[in-house]
C-alpha cells in the first residue's frame, strides 16, 4: 500500500462517500476512485461495499482501517511537529562559545522572540568552535580572533579588550592598570592553546620583555579567575568575560589597549536553517545597537 493508497482509503472511509473524501483531500472524485481500486486489485480484495448511499467498509476493509488510523495519526503528527518547527514553537539551538557572559546574551534575546526552544551552550576555545562549526556539532559559534575562511559566515558582535585579573588583596585595592612587563613579574595565569588571550599573549610579550612562561594553563576563563582567586597569580582573560567577583578584580593592560572583536559565525552551508538564521539576524540587529551605543 503507499502512502496515496493509504490516505484515499482512510478518508473515503472516514467520509463515507468518494465525493466527500475528494472534497477533503482536495481531488477529483475519478482520481480518488482509481487509487481506491488499485489498491483493490494489488492485492484482490474488496475493501468497500459502493451502492447508492456511499460506500461501506467490507469485513476486510473494517479490519484494515484501524492499521491505516495509525498511520494516519502518525503522518499528521509528523506535519504537526514540522509545522511547530517552522513557526519556531519548537526546535533546538546549540550555541558555542568561549564563555557564558556573550552565549547568554544571545540565548536570552533568542528566548525573547521565541520561548519554546530548546538553547544548548557548550564552551570552548576558538579553534575548537570553529571545527565544531565544521563538523556540525554546534549551530552558531561567538569567537574572537579566529581566522575565517570562505566556507564560515561571520559578523561583529562585541567589542573587547585583554584585561588582568588580579585578586582582592591590599596590593591590588587602589589599582587600575598593569604594564606587560610588571605582569611578566607574577606568577601568570593563561588559558590553553587556541584561545584567543593566549594567542595574543604568545604573539605579543616576546616582543616587548622577552621569553614567555607562563605559571599555569586553565582549560576555561571561569578556572583562571577561580585560580585568581585562590592566590595562585595574576589571569589573563578578555574583558566581556570577567565574572564579577568579591574576590577578584581586573586591571587595564596598558601596552595591551587592542581592540578584539567578539563574532558571531556560522557555517555557510548552513545559514539557510530558519533558526540558524533568525539567531543570526538578532545578533545581527543587537550588534547594531551595540556598535551606536
Amino acid at each position: 500500500m503507499t502512502p496515496t493508497q493509504a490516505r484515499a482509503f482512510f478518508a473515503v472511509a472516514k467520509a463515507g462517500t468518494f465525493s466527500g473524501a475528494a472534497r477533503q483531500l482536495n481531488v477529483s472524485q475519478p482520481t480518488l476512485t482509481v487509487q481506491v481500486k488499485e489498491l483493490e486489485l494489488t492485492y484482490g480484495v474488496d475493501l468497500f461495499v459502493r451502492d447508492s448511499t456511499g460506500a461501506r467498509l467490507t469485513e476486510v476493509g473494517a479490519a484494515l482501517f484501524p492499521l491505516a488510523e495509525k498511520s494516519h495519526l502518525a503522518e499528521e503528527d509528523c506535519k504537526n511537529f514540522l509545522q511547530k518547527i517552522r513557526s519556531f514553537e519548537r526546535g533546538q539551538l546549540i550555541i558555542g562559545s568561549a564563555g557564558p557572559i556573550e552565549a547568554m546574551r544571545v540565548a536570552a534575546l533568542l528566548r525573547q522572540h521565541h520561548g519554546s526552544i530548546t538553547i544548548s551552550v557548550v564552551f570552548a576555545n576558538t579553534r575548537e568552535l570553529i571545527e565544531s562549526l565544521r563538523s556540525g556539532s554546534i549551530d552558531v559559534a561567538l569567537v574572537s580572533g579566529a581566522t575565517y575562511t570562505s566556507d564560515i559566515e561571520h559578523f561583529a558582535y562585541i567589542r573587547n579588550r585583554l584585561v588582568a585579573v588580579a585578586p582582592d588583596q591590599p596590593q591590588w585595592s587602589n589599582r587600575a592598570m598593569i604594564s606587560s612587563k610588571e605582569l611578566h613579574t607574577h606568577p601568570l595565569i593563561i588559558r590553553e592553546q587556541g584561545s584567543i588571550a593566549r594567542d595574543f599573549l604568545e604573539r605579543t610579550i616576546p616582543e616587548t620583555i622577552g621569553d614567555f612562561s607562563p605559571s599555569m594553563i586553565v582549560g576555561s576563563r571561569e578556572g583562571v579567575i577561580v585560580a585568581v582567586e585562590q592566590g595562585l597569580g595574576i589571569g589573563v582573560i578578555c574583558e566581556a568575560g570577567f565574572l564579577k567577583s568579591s574576590n577578584a578584580q581586573f586591571l587595564k593592560i596598558i601596552d595591551f589597549d587592542v581592540p578584539l572583536t567578539m563574532d558571531v559565525a556560522c557555517l555557510k552551508g548552513r545559514q539557510e536553517n530558519k533558526l540558524i538564521k533568525k539567531v543570526m539576524d538578532i545578533a545581527k540587529k543587537d550588534a547594531n545597537k551595540e556598535h551606536q551605543s
